[in-house]
């Protein structure tokens, strides 16, 4: 409508995203944001432009031009109100972009090498690169094949830099051989450029259909056409690993392969279709190309499947009117079907909860039950609409909350003010951003997987506050950016679709990211390659540098064995680190042995690429693999050949009390199994169920390669009608080879059972239908302060069912939401006391985590309440409300600081960050200090720079206590909680003086005895021999258990001598600051269990004391190894030479009279003979960089101890002290022993130490010693007792050796010989280093 006579005009145009769009192959689709005056006139939208906003003076609208390919320059018409009496044309104030792309495309990948990948059974791989010389999306851009046996594809990868990638894959209906092979890229004008490829593949597929062998499906087809399991196919082959592989012909799409060597030339394929794990129904037909085999199944879905939710409704309870605060509850009054242990989703606009199995179950059973589920309304809600829940595609009906009409309404999103990254050491990224929100406040940000939320709030308030996080690590380079605010209020700053009218510009930053393509990178190599696997695994170190790179931008790299995908690896785990003497990154990892032969699959991330092996190919040709073999490879999971219950129906009634089994047979005939979980579920008790956690030590027959395995579970009459089945079982190999039910892209252990057990269960009485119910919850707070760092609180739950009772072997979930989607679960314990069968009291003793509850409270629900036949309960946070029951916790924003990790820190000194959230402003007073447990308490320290999430502290030396510190910080006047820091050990540091040594003895006997690795591993010797020199044989002397974990035995040689020796375990020490005896646990009952199997001799010793009212649990393990194996912890690969006793020594938390002192676990071994002890020798040195060792001799037989230095303690390595001596306080002197003291210093949580010992003999020693002589002069006491020992994965290593020396190349520290040949050979050995230098 038409009011003045001056006309609207466009006074800003401004372009949507990067440019044109492709609207067809000769046009472009291009939409620019008009902002009009209106000046008076009334405007409507038409099919050329939306209004996207408007007020009395200005309409904002986004327009759609269109234009032909190589159209530049022209400014278009923007009609407004078309065919209107008022129809207007202006004129826009952005010229049109609609220029083709450059042809021929500039893109520098022609005659690349180029590797195919074998991955999830199909034979493919990617290559990103760049294309110069682009100003906006290109228009239609397709891969063509012109030469070769390959297909390709094209695909987007960073198109904010220009990176794409082609996929070449097999032509598995060719069957040339060709290497060499030439593409196009045709543009959407049908012109093209031409590129060419050199392509490695060491494989090809199989052609000839008599290759294949043998092709099944399993499981069996069930007799009529319902197939409800993933088929699984078993091809048998003719060819190497490396040479033939069958190519899988499905109508269904991806297929994971699982390759093992069965007899030298042939080989099994196993592959499985996960796609058919996700409701497909249909018929599929699956074959191999080359071969006429083929199979046709049919996919049924069972009837009423599908979850469903009936009677769906919402209610709102009034919380507290003065503060217009309410809560909502989602309701269906039957949900059925639900499968067990279901991760379900419900969205709340804005928010998107994730939650499993009980949360949500009311009243009923497992199959029928009342779905409930409560969340906090927003102080300025309108409208509750759109709850979904996505399990059953239930939407619950659109709300109007209970408000105060006073309230303004809020319509307006956040906005960004600023953002700034930050990077700091380890890939550390912090972003800062300035965000402002007119009314309710802002309430998240969403930048990729990374969560900007309230508690990140560093200064300011929610409508004007700076917030600031760490970034997850992404490994895709485009993500998406989406603001919230508390009443839904969306804005979305990305590049594409963003309103640059509202908040900052559509272009929001990327990551600082450290590289731009793969060919930045200038290095690449691995420092060993054509490692043969055949019976050992090995450790393998790979290096890389890139333009510009330092220690703090951290890359990341993964390798990837069969059956392993990226998509299930936190990639964060596995970081390289800096070596600053070769100025480059590395990252040592572990191969097991009998991996397949061939070329070993890896990722590489450097933020913002993920690069393959394929693409560091093309740069790096052969260095960029890493080659295997193995003579006899197994890369096969354990499997189950058979499973079945020792009864298949039941009828128990009441006072019955049965005993049931469920039979496993687990087949891993060349591995072994390592471990294994099976969970074993009934319809009714799917969350619960029966777990078993177990390992070849559990089974009937003690085999790891063929074990039957039972597992036992007691029913009750008091009970319900029920059917038993597995629901869940991971077995895992000696080589880390794993098989799985629970993830559909994993080979399923079952795989080979045509028909999964069940147990059919009738109980003979009267049913119970009515639920348990919480009689009184009670909690010990009800609100937590600003100031608190105290965040503990206690809640006592007391349910009670009067019929059938409380099932106390279903313990409830406790769940902590709040507002922010925030949410923390625990599991009280019950207190036996104050229990019944009918009411059973429930105490939870728990610490609420710092970000919960932010300034609108935490709320409090209880699910998973069970009586005896299996009746459910379960209480939102309004069903507690309604029974006045407090089921919330206030809380406000903290102003406490928190302290909450922090950077790799070195034992021998260095600075580091500490991160946190609430460290202070600009203008804010911090003071950072330190305890370093001497005995002095905090101090200050100086610290370099610091943000509101993160502290950078300055140089600090904690070398001088050897120990862990405390750190806590300061922030005008407000005290943070204390942080327990762990240093890298000295071992692990960079440029250590460890590092600069030759560790071999000698030429460690090769190549018959032994050989050198590298100068710091030290001698690996060859069965039978040991020593640190390769110069001492096993005995073959077996361990005997006894009533303690002590090792007592005796050796006669064939001279009729008779040796005793022993290795005890003594006692715990703790020590105060200044070595004052604070303690004493002498250890005397144990409990004995015999975990052996057929090839490895395993016993297991338990106690427990109490000491300041906790109890600590020691469990000690000795095992025998009767052949020589290998042991991978703390990043160490320890050789276990045949003979050796390995011991592990687990405690869990002591509770420790004052943090400055230390724990002493003390061991003693001594060695005598039945005739006069005429010679008696002690020496000790360095074996490796990560062991010592220290040796006692009589009369030619001696004990070896090496003494591993590295520990894992509270879950990180950490480097310990022990001391060996030959008096003890308290004990008598050992003349031909030593007491070894593991010393432990303040830890919280536990620790687990690894002694190793082996008994070994020396027929020529006796020859060599000197009759009478005795005595130990050659080495000083200070030498003796001056050990330094460590332990490795929370643990010590020692091997003891009952040896004999066959060899006679011996060093200063050579065990065998008298005192007199030990002073002169160390004399020549001090004369030949002066006459060298």
């Amino acid at each position: 409508m038409r009011i003045t006579n001056i006309l609207p005009k466009i006074i800003s145009s401004k372009l949507l995203g990067n440019g044109s769009y492709s609207n067809s192959p000769t046009q472009c689709l291009q939409r620019v944001y008009e902002l009009v005056e209106k000046n008076g006139y009334s405007i409507v939208a038409t099919q050329d432009y939306s209004i996207v906003t408007e007020n009395s003076t200005h309409s904002l609208l986004l327009a759609s031009y269109f234009s032909n390919v190589d159209t530049t320059g022209v400014y278009c018409d923007l009609v407004l109100n078309r065919n209107n009496v008022d129809q207007i044309t202006l004129k826009s104030l952005f010229p049109i972009d609609c220029s083709g792309p450059p042809h021929p495309l500039q893109f520098n990948i022609n005659g690349t090498k180029f590797i195919i990948s074998f991955s999830g059974g199909i034979g493919s791989s990617s290559l990103s690169f760049k294309i110069f010389g682009l100003k906006k999306d290109l228009l239609s851009i397709s891969c063509r094949v012109l030469e070769g046996p390959f297909m390709c594809d094209f695909s987007v990868d960073d198109l904010r830099n220009a990176i794409f990638k082609v996929v070449i894959y097999h032509d598995v209906n060719s069957r040339s051989k060709s290497t060499i092979t030439k593409f196009a890229l045709v543009d959407s004008l049908s012109r093209s450029s031409e590129f060419s490829l050199d392509i490695l593949s060491d494989y090809h597929y199989v052609t000839d259909s008599n290759d294949i062998l043998n092709y099944q499906v399993y499981p069996l087809p069930p007799t009529g056409s319902e197939y409800l399991s993933i088929p699984t196919n078993i091809i048998k082959t003719v060819g190497s690993f490396s040479s033939k592989r069958p190519n899988i012909m499905s109508s269904i799409g991806s297929v994971v392969f699982f390759v093992y060597n069965f007899d030298g030339n042939l080989y099994n394929y196993i592959s499985k279709f996960p796609s058919l794990n996700y409701g497909l129904t249909g018929t599929y037909e699956f074959g191999v190309y080359g071969s006429l085999e083929k199979n046709v199944i049919t996919r049924k879905r069972l009837p009423n499947s599908l979850p469903t939710c009936i009677g769906e409704t919402i209610e709102f309870l009034i919380i507290d009117s003065a503060t217009n605060s309410s809560m909502i509850e989602f309701q269906c009054q039957s949900n059925q079907a639900s499968p067990p242990n279901f991760v379900d989703t419900i969205s709340i606009y804005p928010n998107l909860v994730y939650f499993s199995s009980p949360y949500g179950m009311g009243e009923g059973n497992e199959k029928d039950y009342k779905f409930k589920l409560s969340t906090l309304v927003p102080k300025y809600s309108t409208r509750i609409s759109g709850a979904f829940l996505l399990s059953s595609k239930t939407f619950f009906p659109m709300g109007i909350p209970p408000r105060d009409n006073t309230l303004p309404i809020d319509t307006k999103p956040p906005s960004i003010e600023s953002v700034e990254y930050i990077r700091l050491p380890n890939s550390v990224i912090i972003i800062r951003v300035h965000i402002k929100d007119d009314i309710s406040g802002f309430k998240k940000m969403l930048l990729g997987n990374s969560l900007i939320g309230v508690s990140d709030l560093v200064s300011g308030d929610l409508n004007d506050g700076y917030y600031e996080a760490q970034l997850t690590i992404r490994t895709y380079p485009q993500v998406s950016v989406q603001l919230f605010d508390r009443v839904g209020n969306e804005f979305n700053p990305n590049s594409d679709f963003a309103n640059p009218f509202i908040g900052m510009d559509y272009q929001f930053p990327s990551e600082p990211s450290l590289i731009s393509t793969f060919l930045d990178i200038n290095t690449f190599y691995f420092d060993k390659n054509d490692i043969d696997l055949s019976n050992f695994g090995s450790v393998v170190t790979v290096y890389i540098n890139y333009e510009n790179s330092s220690p703090e931008q951290v890359p990341f790299f993964v390798v990837l064995l069969t059956g392993e995908w990226l998509i299930n690896k936190d990639i964060t785990q596995y970081p390289m680190s800096w070596d600053s003497n070769l100025k480059t990154f590395k990252k040592k990892f572990y191969l097991p042995p009998r991996l397949n032969t061939g070329n070993i699959e890896y990722q590489l991330f450097v933020s913002p690429l993920n690069i393959g092996r394929e693409t560091l190919y093309s740069k790096f040709g052969k260095a960029a693999l890493l080659r295997v073999k193995s003579t006899l490879s197994d890369e096969m999971p354990p499997i189950v050949s058979k499973a079945y219950f020792n009864v298949n129906s039941l009828t128990l009634n009441k006072g019955d009390s049965v005993l049931v089994s469920l039979f496993l047979e687990i087949d891993d005939p060349i591995n072994g199994l390592k471990n294994g979980s099976l969970s074993i579920s009934s319809d009714f008790d799917s969350i619960n169920g029966y777990h078993f956690q177990f390992d070849p030590t559990s089974s009937i027959n003690r085999s790891p390669y063929y074990g039957i395995y039972q597992f036992s579970f007691k029913l009750t009459g008091n009970c319900r009608s029920q059917i038993f089945s597995i629901q869940s079982l991971e077995l895992i190999d000696r080589s880390d080879h794993f098989s799985t039910t629970i993830n559909a892209y994993s080979l399923s252990p079952l795989f080979k059972i045509n028909d999964l057990p069940t147990l059919n269960v009738t109980c003979n009485n009267p049913l119970d239908s009515v639920p348990p119910f919480i009689h009184s919850l009670t909690l010990s707070r009800s609100s937590i302060g600003t100031n608190s760092t105290n965040r503990g609180i206690v809640i006592d739950l007391v349910i009670n069912d009067t019929d059938s009772g409380v099932s106390q072997k279903h313990i409830p979930f406790i769940y902590f939401d709040d507002s922010e989607s925030n949410q923390f679960i625990a599991r009280p314990i019950i207190i036996p006391e104050k229990s019944t069968s009918n009411s059973v009291h429930f105490r939870l003793e728990t610490t609420l985590p710092f970000k919960m509850g932010a300034d609108t409270g935490t709320f409090i629900s209880v699910y998973g309440i069970y009586d005896n036949h299996l009746n459910i309960n379960g209480y939102s946070s309004s069903d507690l409300l309604n029974i006045s029951i407090q089921s919330i916790i206030e809380t406000q924003l903290p102003e406490t600081p928190i302290l909450e990790s922090y950077s790799s820190v070195l034992m021998s000194g260095s600075s580091f960050f500490v991160y946190g959230n609430r460290l202070g402003t600009d203008s804010s007073i911090v003071i950072v200090m330190i305890d370093f447990l001497d005995g002095n308490g905090y101090k200050v320290v100086n610290y370099e720079s610091r943000l509101g999430s993160a502290i950078k502290v300055g140089f600090v030396t904690p070398y001088l206590n050897e120990k862990s510190f405390f750190i806590k910080v300061i922030v005008d006047s407000n005290q943070s909680n204390e942080l327990l820091v762990i240093p890298i050990p000295f071992l692990e540091s960079p440029n250590s003086e460890e590092t600069l040594k030759n560790y071999c003895e000698g030429t460690c006997g090769y190549p018959e005895r032994g050989y050198c690795p590298t100068d710091l591993s030290g001698c690996v010797c060859n069965s039978p021999f040991s020593g640190k020199s390769c110069s001492e044989v096993s005995s073959g002397t077996e361990i005997k258990p006894g009533e303690k974990p002590d090792i007592i035995s005796n050796h006669t040689d064939g001279g009729g001598e008779t040796f005793s020796y022993s290795i005890e375990i003594l006692e715990l020490i703790e020590y105060g600051l200044i070595g004052n005896v604070v303690n004493r646990i002498k250890f005397d009952k144990w409990t004995f269990n015999n975990l052996s199997t057929s090839d490895l001799p395993q016993y297991v010793y338990s106690t427990n004391f109490i000491y300041n009212s906790v109890s600590t649990n020691i469990n000690v393990f000795i095992k025998y190894f009767k052949k020589r194996d290998q042991v991978y912890f703390a990043n160490r690969l320890l050789d276990m030479a045949e003979g050796t006793i390995k011991y592990q020594v687990e405690m869990s938390n002591y509770q420790f009279a004052s943090r400055i002192n230390s724990l002493s676990l003390v061991m003693r071994t001594t060695i005598n003979s039945n005739q006069e002890n005429r010679c008696v020798v002690k020496a000790q040195g360095n074996s490796s960089i990560s062991s010592d060792f220290v040796q006692i001799q009589v009369n030619g037989i001696s004990i070896f101890g090496k003494l591993i230095k590295l520990a894992i303690i509270d879950q990180k390595i950490q480097q310990v002290s022990n001391t060996i001596s030959q008096t003890l306080d308290g004990y008598s002197e050992l003349k031909t022993g030593s007491y070894i003291q593991i010393n432990l210093p303040y830890y919280s949580k536990s620790v687990s130490l690894d002694p190793d010992f082996s008994v070994l003999l020396n027929p020529d020693a006796r020859d060599k010693c000197i009759e009478g002589s005795n005595d130990d002069s050659g080495l000083t006491q200070s030498q003796l007792a001056g050990i330094i020992v460590s332990c490795v994965f929370a643990g010590c290593v020692l091997i003891f050796v009952i040896s004999l020396t066959l060899y006679k190349k011996f060093k200063y520290s050579t065990i065998i010989m008298n005192i007199k040949e030990f002073k002169r050979v160390k004399l020549m050995k001090k004369q030949n280093e002066v006459s060298m230098s």
